[in-house]
């Protein structure tokens, strides 16, 4: 799910990419076996969403995704950390150039052809993807091993949890259709799985 968070979070709307999150239903029993009904119910609204959705639907998601995201104007849920964690609400500061040292340091060099910070939510979905399933191949290889296990809960503490509740809290509240509001109650919920999983702890932030 953290693959399908980053085309989300990362890119605009299209009739492609809601026949992809149509099968989130895979994930219906996983939220059950949690016990976690809000998950649950906006999963399954979202569901309904995607199935109903023309283009004129997709037209007013795309844009609501631009005042979300990506302006003009001020946009009403920055989706970069180093807007939140900056006392002047700076992109590109040290906290963006220490995601991307960390992504470097465990093997990926992101590259989406655009010069953009590596504190994109989107762009950290993409990096947990690339984590789990790392540490999926190495429980089946070595299962012993915490090794990525270990780092998952080093990125998700130290550089997510930092600033993505109060991130999510604002498309939630900021968002003009649903959909945003479902997704941002859905990736909450897989930043907690994720959490628990690895053990995080968020580190101690400010947050502006």
């Amino acid at each position: 799910m953290c693959q399908s968070l980053y085309v989300i979070f990362h890119q605009s709307p299209t009739a492609g990419q809601l026949e992809m999150l149509d099968g989130f239903a895979l994930f219906n029993n996983h939220f059950q076996a949690r016990n976690n009904p809000q998950a649950i119910a906006s999963l399954a609204a979202l569901q309904a969403l995607c199935q109903q959705a023309d283009a004129e639907q997709i037209h007013t998601l795309a844009a609501d995704y631009q005042q979300l995201f990506i302006g003009p104007g001020d946009l009403a849920a920055p989706p970069w950390g180093s807007v939140y964690l900056h006392p002047n609400k700076e992109m590109f500061d040290d906290s963006a150039v220490e995601v991307d040292r960390f992504y470097r340091r465990h093997g990926l060099a992101l590259d989406t052809g655009v010069n953009e910070p590596a504190d994109h939510i989107g762009l950290m979905f993409a990096f947990l993807a690339w984590l789990c399933a790392r540490d999926l191949d190495e429980r089946y290889s070595n299962p012993g091993s915490q090794r990525w296990k270990t780092v998952i809960g080093e990125f998700t503490g130290d550089y997510l949890l930092t600033w993505s509740g109060h991130f999510l809290g604002l498309v939630n509240q900021r968002a003009t259709t649903p959909f945003y509001q479902h997704v941002a109650v859905l990736a909450e919920a897989v930043i907690a799985e994720v959490a628990a999983y690895s053990g995080a702890v968020r580190k101690p932030a400010i947050i502006y």
